[in-house]
């Protein structure tokens, strides 16, 4: 199997993965996963299964969508977008993944990045105004 073919097989997965087939992300990850972003930061299969199920509960219809992918060596990169239901809400999010695999061609890296501040905080009432002042206060005219 090719680094491609194991991404090609794991986005699959990512795409359609949700609370009833989760425990299947151990086909793709390793055991020993680093697992990143800007909320959490975890070692290990299960704290990665657990951040997912989170998700899961906190969001309803998950719909996760990689748009487009770079792969060199061990490396892939990749921009995706997540959509859902917060708070009763319309929310989305846009990111940027980078997964390195191992020799097993498993994931043991995937680190996430994404804004934060317009993908979370300001969905939260409290949260979402403050976020909007500074953007306000902060914005250069």
């Amino acid at each position: 199997m090719t680094i491609e073919l194991a991404f090609l097989n794991y986005k699959r997965f990512l795409e359609t993965v949700d609370s009833s087939n989760l425990d299947g992300l151990g086909k793709f990850v390793s055991s020993e996963v680093v697992f990143a972003d800007p909320l959490h930061d975890v070692i290990g299969l299960q704290g990665m299964t657990n951040i997912f199920q989170q998700l899961f509960n906190k969001v309803e219809d998950v719909d996760y969508t990689i748009i487009n992918y770079a792969i060199n060596d061990r490396d892939v990169f990749f921009n995706w977008e997540l959509k859902g239901m917060l708070f009763k809400k319309p929310w989305s999010v846009d990111g940027v993944t980078n997964l390195k695999f191992d020799q097993d061609l498993k994931v043991c890296h995937q680190i996430e990045y994404w804004d934060v501040a317009s993908g979370l905080y300001d969905y939260i009432p409290v949260f979402g105004k403050v976020t909007k002042l500074v953007k306000k206060i902060a914005k250069v005219t």
